[in-house]
């Protein structure tokens, strides 16, 4: 068990919400992956750098892999500002978590902005390739917002 929590506070539903987020965009990404000229591109995009072995390898072991700690790394981004916002972590850790956060979220958006912008002018453009972006941009939004909450939350606690 993590120090200083409570059972329930590993299965909060706002502390689950980015997993599982992941773990549809990862589904759905899967399934639409086939009309894609780039293949898993979103969940390449939202999962780095762990999602970097795709390059050498795209057999269903690495992408397995690449998916759980995926799903890891944003369970980690939903801790860190929650935990900040409930004060269970110091300023400093606050302030790295968000800096951290919001940096590989905004790579996360450039690279995704990139691609979605090679997908418009491409002939197999289609809905279901509207929403799988439309998920990863959700998640890089939750992401930045748990990088908001820690942020303010290390500036609002008293030294």
């Amino acid at each position: 068990m993590i120090p200083g929590t409570q059972r329930h506070e590993l299965f909060n539903f706002w502390l689950l919400m980015l997993p599982s987020i992941h773990l549809l965009l990862f589904a759905v990404g899967g399934l639409v992956s086939r009309w894609s000229p780039y293949g898993l591109s979103p969940i390449f995009c939202v999962d780095l750098p762990f999602s970097l072995p795709l390059f050498m390898r795209d057999d269903w072991g690495t992408v397995l892999v690449v998916g759980i700690l995926g799903t890891g790394w944003w369970y980690f981004v939903g801790r860190i500002g929650w935990m900040s916002h409930h004060n269970q972590i110091t300023r400093v850790g606050s302030i790295l978590g968000a800096a951290l956060i919001l940096f590989m979220c905004s790579v996360d958006a450039i690279l995704i902005r990139g691609q979605a912008e090679g997908w418009i002018h491409d002939e197999r453009f289609s809905s279901p390739v509207i929403v799988v972006y439309g998920i990863a941009i959700a998640l890089v939004a939750g992401g930045i917002l748990s990088s908001l909450a820690s942020a303010v939350a290390s500036f609002k606690r008293k030294v």
